[in-house]
């Protein structure tokens, strides 16, 4: 997400038309002369670009040729998403961005399992989906040392061959 807020502050900074802050009198009435908000903001980001370190702007540009190098539909998909997530409560924002930076402090061979594991949820149809969502939110709703013991118990269970593994979960289902 951070990224994309880099590529389109980027845009604005670098791409916008490089009109003046202040907007011209005008000589029918002679109106003060004003600053909008809009131009308040490209200020502020101008300011901002000023006071970045050459390392970082270059970082910058980057994600911008980035940027102008997606298709035309992934930008929009951005786009899209990008808008989504404004429309998002607060606590759902930071929610969202504090388990995005978790997941960019992962090593690259765990990202991929995790990307690898949000496919395969995709995949699934919803009434799986709705099961295991019930499943997870009573797991939940244990005491932390059940919860424990469980993922304890499910760490072995997953070490065994399929055969054992299969005749445990037999025995589970039967029990139900």
């Amino acid at each position: 997400m951070k990224r994309i807020i880099i590529i389109l502050a980027t845009v604005l900074i670098l791409f916008l038309d490089h009109k003046p802050i202040l907007s011209e009198s005008s000589e029918v009435n002679n109106e003060p002369r004003t600053i909008s908000t809009e131009d308040k903001d490209i200020q502020e980001l101008r300011d901002e670009w000023e006071r970045m370190s050459q390392e970082r702007k270059e970082e910058i540009k980057k994600h911008f040729q980035e940027w102008q190098s997606l298709s035309p539909e992934e930008k929009e998909r951005i786009k899209r998403n990008f808008e989504e997530f404004r429309k998002l409560k607060p606590k759902e924002k930071r929610f969202l961005i504090h388990n995005y930076r978790i997941f960019m402090n992962l090593s690259e061979e765990e990202r991929q399992a995790y990307i690898k594991a949000f496919k395969r949820w995709q995949g699934l149809p919803q009434t799986k989906k709705d099961r295991i969502k019930k499943v997870y939110s009573k797991f939940m709703r244990l005491p932390p040392e059940k919860r424990q013991e469980i993922i304890q118990k499910f760490r072995v269970l997953k070490k065994l061959p399929p055969e054992e593994k299969r005749k445990i979960i037999e025995e589970i289902r039967k029990s139900k």
